[in-house]
């Protein structure tokens, strides 16, 4: 009989572990839908990729000529579907300092129930600046939006509540076409609910994420009630998003209207995220899908249901499983872990009382299970240094995830299943071995009471306990290890918990890399009512280690520079007004053929000019002498100085010489001095605190304002402080046509590079300090009357007035 019995637990080994290989299979596949999974009549998604593509031909930054361009293409579509679009145009000044020129566009149904309660449907249509082709962020969110609307109103459908079109500008420069239709437009008093589109990279699941001032209850049981195919949303995702200084238009709506919301967007192959490589064949088509089934069942649901009850008080907490869908709940705090503690503290008396454990084995599995964490996550984070190492231009992506990190991180988790099978194989050889998985299940239960407190969102991580334990008092009160119920109760775990052992290292970098082996060494620990019982625990652990070198070796060779896989770059002409001094600069650590054909091979380390605020923080890295090409920065007037009482207003008018892509006034050696009572903008005053200083002063190195004109246009600044003050300021200015302007003679990149996003590239850069009193009052010419003009025309201009701005130098004015 005990050979028979070997061979029938080696069956079952197997089997258990095929079972649970296929529930991490499912539970991954299922989170977007297959492409042909899609109704055409509900959404059609070649037509929403025709239009990923008509969007996605240039970069479309604010101020670029391809921004007007999509923007009439946006308005041709609405047009097209018997809709009258609708042109939002100004100009907003933020709280930053930030001034934007924007246009969104508006489409509005009305509908039957004669009320104006709206439900919105949101996305931008701007990409980010410079060289992204923006085709997922977001012209993916417009094209679902697009294709959702029209299948909706081709099918005949009458909403009964109304429903508003939004597509905002200047969304990738500080959210302000959504910040100024709520706060200057009367149609934003009416939304009740938005559903907003967005994007992170170009791949990967749609997470949903709800933006809301209140709870989440009701929102969460009209998102269920929606019929949604492949939904993918969990209550922990928003706890962690909303830790995250992640913001989108949606936000603006929550924090200023008080207008409750969801996101969905998508976040794998964040590589490709404001880059140049952000282009609709890069698009991966299930992911356009899904944000397809979205639209399809949320519109017509939303549209028909009253939404002025959405509001609650209470919290539920929610995931997603393969095949049920939706599972919410409304939370019911520290309850859930404390009840799932004590089913394990009887599932453990039961085991001690039949001899299936010992106190020893249950003291080792709390040891074992923080060993083994430890080991995974200290030789992981080792691992990743080690690699750097020897991979440093892995560092050029900016956004923290390497062309090759996918290999990396399912690198990583093998490295964690082999610790895990490998040490418990060890472990499992003491006496009464069932007792190891009682630790791992009362850390878990802790965990659940400890999120019910500190991250409410994750305190469904206790159901799985439920199951696990329920699987470890099947295998306590058999006379034989069981695999078939056991397994199955453990894929719970799987369903809810394996998602997160590869997303997280995926939405927050390589740098915590580790997460991946944590996560899976947790999962383990769900699982040892089954693992402890495997027969085949060595041939796993061997089997592990061949997964992680292989995957580790693949990513390895897999992580050159390439046409599919190109190095981000960077260069720029920085001129100083001032001190009359020209450099090239770089944010690279690594240099290339672009770079060196300006910089040498061997140029200095970067010296100490005022640096441009960039995302991810990137600093210039090398500097070398450029030549004095006779470049003419934008010229500076003073224009009005005068004093009223303790206050002195001076008015200072800023003028290209050429063109201008964006702008950046920082107050210069004074830093701090200056108590400025209001700063104005071409008319539009700057919000400021309550104690009378600016958000820039204290922030991002003294900046007062910054902008991205994309024109010629004057810019018109009137500033307010104290008449014994004397601030002094520097303006940089950029213009991003280093590669296009005629005074310069650069190669272009090769097929594999591409310009570094984030930082401010490809740029020809000014650079001036002035001081407002050593500036001349002068009136330029764009700002005379036409008499004035025709007076200088006939007569001369008079000097005391005005002055050629070519004959001053910076002291004078400039």
């Amino acid at each position: 009989m005990r050979p028979r019995l070997t061979l029938l637990s080696q069956i079952g080994s197997w089997l258990a572990v095929i079972l649970l290989a296929l529930a991490a299979y499912v539970t991954l596949d299922s989170q977007t839908p297959d492409v042909d999974d899609l109704d055409p009549a509900t959404f059609d998604l070649a037509q929403a990729q025709a239009h990923v593509q008509a969007m996605s031909q240039q970069p479309h930054g604010i101020g670029s000529e391809a921004h007007d361009d999509v923007r009439d293409y946006v308005m041709g579509q609405l047009t097209a579907m018997g809709l009258t679009p609708q042109l939002q145009s100004g100009k907003r000044v933020n709280a930053y300092g930030l001034v934007s020129n924007l246009q969104n566009i508006m489409a509005r149904i009305e509908g039957s129930a004669g009320t104006d309660d709206a439900l919105m449907l949101l996305s931008h249509y701007d990409s980010s600046p410079h060289s992204s082709l923006g085709a997922s962020d977001a012209a993916s969110g417009v094209a679902t939006v697009l294709e959702g609307l029209r299948a909706y109103m081709t099918a005949g459908n009458t909403p009964s509540n109304d429903i508003i079109v939004l597509f905002t500008d200047s969304e990738e420069i500080g959210l302000s076409g959504a910040n100024y239709f709520v706060g200057q437009h009367p149609w934003s008093k009416d939304v009740r609910l938005v559903l907003n589109f967005e994007a992170r990279g170009s791949g990967g699941p749609s997470f949903t994420l709800i933006e809301t001032n209140q709870g989440n209850d009701r929102l969460m049981q009209e998102y269920a009630r929606a019929g949604l195919s492949n939904p993918v949303a969990n209550s922990l995702a928003y706890s962690i998003y909303k830790l995250l200084p992640n913001d989108t238009d949606l936000t603006v709506f929550r924090e200023t209207g008080d207008i409750d919301g969801f996101n969905f967007a998508f976040i794998d192959d964040h590589y490709d995220y404001h880059t140049a490589m952000d282009r609709a064949d890069r698009l991966d088509p299930r992911t356009l899908a899904h944000q397809g089934s979205y639209i399809s069942a949320l519109l017509p649901h939303f549209a028909r249901v009253p939404l002025t009850n959405l509001k609650a008080e209470g919290d539920r907490l929610y995931f997603n499983l393969p095949y049920v869908g939706m599972v919410t709940y409304p939370d019911p705090g520290v309850l859930a872990g404390v009840l799932a503690l004590i089913f394990v503290l009887i599932v453990a008396f039961v085991g001690l009382r039949r001899s299936r454990m010992t106190l020893g084995s249950i003291g080792v599995g709390f040891l074992a299970f923080l060993g083994v964490i430890v080991l995974a996550c200290g030789a992981t984070y080792l691992l990743w240094e080690l690699i750097l190492l020897f991979n440093p231009h892995y560092l050029e992506i900016n956004q923290g995830f390497p062309y090759n990190g996918h290999g990396y991180v399912i690198a990583f988790i093998a490295l964690g299943l082999a610790l895990g099978f490998g040490l418990y194989r060890r472990f499992r050889q003491m006496r009464r071995p069932l007792g190891l998985a009682v630790g791992p299940l009362v850390l878990w239960s802790i965990i659940g009471i400890a999120a019910s407190l500190y991250l409410p969102g994750a305190a469904y991580f206790s159901i799985p306990v439920f199951f696990s334990a329920a699987a470890l008092l099947i295998q306590v009160l058999g006379r034989q290890p069981s695999w078939l119920l056991p397994t199955l109760l453990c894929t719970v775990a799987v369903g809810i918990v394996g998602p997160f052992v590869s997303q997280f290292p995926i939405a927050l970098g390589m740098t915590i890399g580790w997460v991946a082996p944590l996560m899976m060494v947790l999962l383990i620990g769900y699982l040892l009512p089954v693992v402890l019982t495997l027969r085949n625990m060595r041939m796993l652990s061997i089997l592990s280690t061949v997964a992680f070198l292989g995957f580790l070796a693949a990513a390895w060779l897999n992580g050159d520079w390439n046409e599919d896989q190109p190095k981000p770059n960077s260069l720029v002409y920085f001129q100083d007004v001032n001190k009359n001094s020209h450099h090239w600069l770089t944010y690279d650590a690594i240099l290339d053929e672009y770079t060196q054909q300006a910089l040498g091979e061997k140029p200095a380390l970067y010296g100490n000019a005022t640096e441009v605020y960039s995302k991810y923080g990137s600093t210039y890295t090398y500097e070398a002498p450029a030549p004095d090409l006779k470049l003419l920065p934008p010229t500076i007037y003073k224009v009005m100085d005068s004093v009223t009482g303790s206050r002195r207003q001076i008015v200072l008018a800023i003028e290209p010489s050429e063109h201008m892509d964006r702008f950046y006034l920082y107050e210069g050696a004074n830093r701090n001095q200056v108590n400025f009572s209001s700063i104005t903008v071409d008319g539009i005053e700057v919000p400021r605190r309550s104690d009378g200083r600016f958000i820039g002063q204290s922030r991002w190195n003294n900046r007062l304002l910054w902008g991205f004109t994309g024109n010629t246009d004057p810019i018109l600044i009137e500033l307010e402080y104290d008449r014994d003050a004397q601030p002094q300021f520097l303006l940089q200015t950029a213009s991003n046509n280093l590669l296009t302007h005629p005074k310069f003679k650069l190669e272009a990149r090769e097929n594999w590079m591409i310009p570094k996003p984030e930082v401010l590239n490809d740029a020809i850069i000014h650079q001036q300090q002035f001081q407002v009193d050593n500036m001349t009052r002068i009136t330029p010419t764009f700002m005379m009357t036409s008499e004035q003009l025709e007076i200088m025309d006939n007569e001369g201009a008079d000097e005391s007035e005005t002055v050629n701005p070519a004959d001053l130098n910076v002291q004078d004015g400039i």
